[in-house]
């Protein structure tokens, strides 16, 4: 079964080194019914003079933290429904309302700004499938399930 979003955000921004160590949330709604959210965080330039910007994702819903990931990189992708999640994230039921995925700016060095595309995808099918839980193979010794 191919998953198609019944609800997809498409959000951008630009970031510069006076943003550094911030959390700029964002807010989407969740309707009654939702299976599975999906975020997917993109941004550019990775770096700066050699030195990597980092942003990540830390999720809310309307009863408080749903998970973060740190993690380098300028792609980031987070998947989750009842039953899965992205390691980092809790599965679990996905209660309608409002629901805040926040960027948070670990790092952007001086130079040219950042720009960042985050696109969240809320599914209703009632049989969605998990279409993606891994966004890539664990190289960190399961330090995302706080065992190292």
């Amino acid at each position: 079964m191919t998953l198609y979003p019944s609800l997809h955000l498409h959000l951008s921004g630009t970031l510069t080194a006076r943003d550094a160590k911030r959390h700029v949330p964002h807010s989407f709604a969740v309707p009654a019914g939702a299976t599975q959210i999906a975020l997917s965080l993109s941004f550019t330039p990775v770096a700066q003079s050699g030195l990597a910007n980092m942003l990540t994702l830390t999720l809310f819903d309307p009863d408080g933290f749903r998970g973060a990931r740190h993690r380098g990189g300028s792609q980031h992708a987070v998947v989750i429904s009842d039953t899965a999640a992205t390691p980092g994230y809790l599965a679990g039921p996905l209660p309608a309302g409002e629901w805040v995925v926040q960027i948070d700016t670990h790092r952007i060095m001086p130079g040219a700004p950042v720009h960042y595309k985050l696109d969240i995808a809320i599914s209703t099918e009632t049989e969605a499938p998990m279409t993606h839980v891994l966004p890539e193979g664990r190289r960190n010794g399961g330090r995302d399930r706080g065992t190292g």
